[in-house]
């Protein structure tokens, strides 16, 4: 006998199974889905590098501590370097004058190693880390200057993570100049599961790191491709932005126009239906040009 013609009952038995076995085979993906992506992150926070200790097993800068809080077997000692020209001929104040002339305007480019899972800095001048070699001395006059006085650029969700994870928090907060630049964010997109680093819970965490550098005054991000976000999209994901309220300079620039939510609106790139007409950081809208390197909107 036909489905058709079987009782109200049982037809409405048989599309209630139906239904039924159809969202048993939805759940079970949602779970496979779940499943793999907590693997994901479980894989990624191994592979991700170890986040300094709380006590350092051998203390760099001075005043040296004693030792029961810095662990050591024995007692650490470092010589006054009396005998060099730097400390016996020019006081303090012309010592972090030069400092000063070494790191100021110098550009660092932080890039990850996942092979060898570290982070290199790759300075744009002149190397920087061997005067901070030389000895403990130079090291703990100079250290500070290196974060506040020199300009960190990072191109990758991770590589800030793993910045963050590897520097002392007071260190981390003497950080002043900051730029980012990502190849696109797309974690928003419904039917896009993305993997770590490009996943949302990785987004957010990045911004928080950077939220929580409380000497950071200049801070310049760049998309370089989109896709395009209408304007409650650009809300939702540049939320965490608006929570850096305290810079001097906050500048972020995007690849793409903002979409219209149906195609009878108006163009939304203008006057109140701007999603950061109220930000605290001012944005740009370019189209970049491969060829010519150039970004211009035609």
């Amino acid at each position: 006998m036909s489905v058709t013609s079987l009782p109200d009952r049982a037809l409405r038995s048989t599309h209630e199974v139906l239904s039924f076995l159809h969202l048993s085979i939805e759940r079970r993906a949602e779970q496979r889905q779940r499943e793999k992506s907590r693997k994901q992150h479980a894989k990624h926070l191994t592979d991700a590098l170890k986040p300094l200790p709380t006590v350092r097993a051998r203390s760099l800068t001075l005043p040296l501590p004693a030792d029961s809080a810095s662990g050591t077997k024995r007692a650490q000692r470092t010589g006054w370097q009396t005998q060099s020209r730097l400390f016996s001929m020019l006081p303090p104040e012309l010592r972090m004058r030069i400092y000063t002339a070494l790191f100021a305007d110098q550009d660092i480019f932080v890039l990850k190693d996942e092979r060898l899972r570290y982070v290199k800095w790759l300075p744009s001048k002149h190397p920087l880390l061997p005067l901070l070699l030389t000895c403990r001395r130079v090291y703990s006059e100079a250290i500070d200057l290196l974060y506040s006085h020199t300009h960190f650029n990072f191109n990758d969700y991770d590589t800030i993570v793993w910045f963050g994870s590897t520097v002392l928090p007071q260190r981390l907060n003497l950080v002043r100049f900051l730029s980012v630049q990502w190849d696109c964010i797309c974690f928003w997109l419904p039917n896009l599961r993305v993997p770590p680093p490009y996943d949302r819970y990785t987004w957010f965490k990045v911004w928080d790191l950077i939220a929580s550098m409380q000497g950071l005054r200049e801070l310049r991000v760049k998309v370089w491709n989109g896709p395009r976000m209408n304007r409650q999209t650009e809300i939702d994901v540049f939320s965490p932005l608006r929570e850096l309220k305290h810079l001097k300079v906050f500048e972020v620039e995007l690849s793409w126009k903002l979409a219209r939510e149906n195609e009878d609106d108006e163009d939304e790139n203008d006057g109140e239906d701007d999603p950061h007409v109220d930000a605290p950081y001012k944005v740009s809208r370019v189209r970049r040009d491969y060829a010519t390197d150039d970004w211009n909107w035609n």
